[in-house]
C-alpha cells in the first residue's frame, strides 16, 4: 500500500513536470509580435499644373519723340505707376532638384502717367505745342507667356527665373483744356515684346502655394497715330508720335496646385 502511494505521487509529479516542459516548449516556438513599419515620410513634388491669381504694383518708363515733323525730337519722358492684378495658369515638371515649366499670365493694369511736352512752355517750341498741352499714357492690360526654370532650395521652396513673350493694350492722349476751347487727340496700340523675371514660391499646404515675383517687360519702340477732334487746318490730324516703353512689376500671388505631397 505504501509503495502504491509513492508510485502514485511520483507519477503525478512527473506528469505535472511534463506538462510544464511542453508548455515551455510551446512558448519558445511562438515568435514575438512585431510593430508595423512606420509610414513613409511624404515628399513634396512640384510636378503638376496650377492655376491662381496675383496682385501687385507696376511702374512704366515712357520716352516720347516726334515721328513726322522732326524725327527723333525728344518730346519728354515719364514714369507712370499703378496697381496690377490678374491670374496665371501653368504646368511644371520636377527632376531631382530642378523644376521646368511653362506659364501664361494675364493682368489688368492701372499703370498710367503723363508729361508736358518739351517746348510747350518755352520760346523753343519747334512743334508748336500749346501752353497747357499734356500727353498721357495708360497700360490697360498685359499678358505674358513664359518658360520657367527653378531650383528646389527646400522641399517646399522653389527659387526660379522665367522669360518669354509679352503683349499689352495701351492708350495714348494729347489734350489741352484751354486752347481752341479745349481739344483732345487719342490713339491706341497693342505692342508685343519680351519679358524676363524671377521669384520665390513656397508651398504652405498640400495643394496651395504662395509666391512673390518681379518682372521686366520691354515693348520696344513704336509709332502711334493720334486722331484729334479738331479740324485738320488747325492741327495736323492725324499725327504720329514715337513711344519707347518698358514696364516693371512686383506681384504676390496664390496658386492652387494639382500636385503636392506624395
Amino acid at each position: 500500500m505504501r509503495n502504491k502511494l509513492l508510485f502514485g505521487l511520483a507519477g503525478a509529479v512527473f506528469g505535472f513536470a511534463g506538462s510544464g516542459f511542453a508548455l515551455a516548449a510551446d512558448m519558445a516556438v511562438k515568435m514575438p509580435v512585431k510593430a508595423p513599419p512606420p509610414a513613409p515620410v511624404p515628399v513634396y513634388s512640384w510636378t503638376g499644373c496650377h492655376i491662381g491669381g496675383n496682385v501687385g504694383f507696376g511702374w512704366e518708363r515712357t520716352q516720347e519723340s516726334d515721328f513726322l515733323a522732326i524725327p527723333g525730337f525728344n518730346i519728354g519722358s515719364d514714369t507712370g505707376t499703378g496697381v496690377v492684378g490678374g491670374g496665371q495658369i501653368g504646368c511644371d515638371y520636377q527632376t531631382a532638384s530642378w523644376v521646368f515649366g511653362v506659364q501664361g499670365m494675364f493682368d489688368g493694369s492701372g499703370v498710367k502717367g503723363s508729361l508736358v511736352p518739351n517746348g510747350a512752355n518755352s520760346t523753343f517750341n519747334p512743334l508748336g505745342f500749346t501752353p497747357n498741352e499734356t500727353h498721357a499714357f495708360n497700360t490697360q492690360w498685359f499678358a505674358t507667356l513664359t518658360g520657367r526654370i527653378g531650383y528646389v532650395v527646400w522641399p517646399q521652396a522653389l527659387l526660379y527665373i522665367k522669360g518669354g513673350a509679352a503683349w499689352a493694350h495701351k492708350t495714348y492722349s494729347d489734350s489741352d483744356p484751354i486752347y481752341l476751347g479745349g481739344y483732345l487727340g487719342t490713339g491706341s496700340a497693342n505692342p508685343n515684346g519680351w519679358t524676363i523675371g524671377g521669384g520665390l514660391e513656397y508651398a504652405f499646404l498640400p495643394n496651395w502655394s504662395a509666391f512673390v515675383e518681379y518682372n521686366f517687360i520691354d515693348f520696344g519702340t513704336r509709332n502711334v497715330t493720334i486722331n484729334y477732334n479738331v479740324p485738320t487746318d488747325i492741327v495736323t490730324n492725324p499725327y504720329a508720335y514715337t513711344f519707347k516703353q518698358n514696364l516693371q512689376t512686383v506681384v504676390v500671388g496664390l496658386n492652387y496646385r494639382f500636385a503636392g505631397w506624395h
